[in-house]
């Protein structure tokens, strides 16, 4: 009898440890479960993320708002005559097609700078000259008044400007170029009972094909160097 008492208590001890076993591993499994489901979750959403990485480039760009650089069309071409003292500068532009030349002497110790445009030497002068008590002479040719010539600067469209502040450093005298056509010297005296100044126009025929040949027509020409 006591016997079988131990045994039926045994049995009993034994029950719920054997349901424990059976819940716990039916929790293990479905803990199992959610793992793997997350995990293909994650690998699904995962490949969804490359796909879309590998179309991305194709229709995701940034704009670039910055200009683009262009080439220089502007280029400047320089020639000097360096044994009478001349220069010749051409600039030219390729998208214009516009054309500037500039003729000039080089500026010395005993002569001031001489330029030419519109059919017209100019001869600068340090300070202010006043063009009507201004006369000049080309080579052993007979004087003329600078106002002698004032007709022809204003048919061209060279205008003599009046004394200002703008001018009281230095003066341009303007004198047409047939005046003074075929001279190798130029003297001009400002002022009655000042000396003469001397000008060379040695070699400016010379500078004056030389801008003929790389395409320098009359309209061309500026007083100002750029």
């Amino acid at each position: 009898m006591l016997i079988a008492l131990a045994a039926m208590a045994m049995m009993a001890t034994a029950t719920p440890d054997s349901t424990g076993q059976d819940t716990g591993a039916q929790d293990s499994g479905t803990q199992d479960s959610g793992v793997q489901a997350a995990a293909a979750q994650a690998q699904d959403s995962g490949s969804d993320s490359g796909g879309y990485q590998r179309i991305k480039p194709w229709f995701h760009f940034k704009h670039d708002a910055r200009p683009k650089r262009h080439r220089v069309d502007t280029r400047v071409h320089k020639i000097n005559h360096g044994q009478y003292g001349w220069q010749v500068v051409v600039r030219s532009d390729a998208f214009t097609g516009e054309i500037d030349c500039f003729i000039s002497s080089r500026k010395t110790a005993i002569q001031d700078r001489i330029t030419y445009a519109g059919r017209t030497l100019g001869f600068d002068f340090d300070g202010y000259v006043d063009p009507n008590t201004t006369w000049f002479r080309a080579d052993d040719n007979p004087a003329q008044r600078l106002s002698s010539v004032y007709p022809t600067l204003y048919a061209r469209g060279q205008v003599v400007p009046p004394r200002s502040l703008d001018n009281l450093s230095k003066t341009t005298v303007l004198i047409p170029m047939e005046s003074v056509e075929g001279a190798d010297h130029v003297l001009i005296r400002p002022e009655d009972n000042a000396r003469p100044r001397s000008f060379k126009l040695i070699g400016f025929k010379e500078a004056l094909q030389t801008a003929q040949d790389n395409g320098c027509t009359e309209d061309h020409y500026v007083r100002k160097p750029f």
